[in-house]
């Protein structure tokens, strides 16, 4: 009918197994639990952390996005001003060149009309001196008789007379 033994038997796998679960449970409770726990939180940590860093690379990405469109904009501005003193140096650069062409025109034409003038007075005096050579000749020539130049002579007192009158 009722086995004892049996019954014992059966009794101590029970309190045994629930020794072993509680044993289990001990173990589970302080030392896994808290294992995991530390882990757990040093996970949140860690995510916390790089959610935190994640902000600060963003804060500085858009920072660059800023600094660079800023260059970009400098850069372009830059190259506006370049392209104007292009273009002012170039205009500057013909307007040089043109006062330099006119210039050298004008020294150019002041030295032909300076020659022209040295040459009109070389001839001149070679003419003069010619016709002096020939007045003297023929001044001689004709003041040799005495009546030329008192007539000569008369006709200077006469204009003197008038001029001092």
């Amino acid at each position: 009918m009722f086995d004892y033994a049996t019954f014992i038997t059966i009794l101590f796998q029970f309190i045994n197994f629930g020794v072993l679960i509680t044993i289990f449970g001990y173990g589970i409770k302080n030392y896994i639990i808290p294992l995991m726990k530390k882990k757990i939180a040093d996970r949140r940590q860690m995510l916390h952390d790089l959610e935190k860093q994640n902000r600060s690379l963003k804060g500085k990405e858009q920072s660059l996005k800023h600094e660079i469109q800023e260059q970009e904009d400098l850069c372009r501005r830059m190259q506006e001003n370049i392209m104007q003193w292009r273009l002012v140096v170039e205009r500057d650069k013909k307007t040089q060149q043109q006062i330099w062409e006119e210039q050298q025109r004008h020294i150019g034409e002041s030295i032909r009309v300076r020659q022209e003038k040295l040459a009109a007075y070389r001839l001149q005096q070679q003419i003069l001196k010619k016709a002096l050579k020939g007045a003297e000749i023929k001044l001689q020539e004709q003041f040799e008789s005495e009546k030329n130049g008192k007539q000569f002579l008369d006709d200077i007192m006469d204009h003197v007379r008038r001029e001092l009158v």
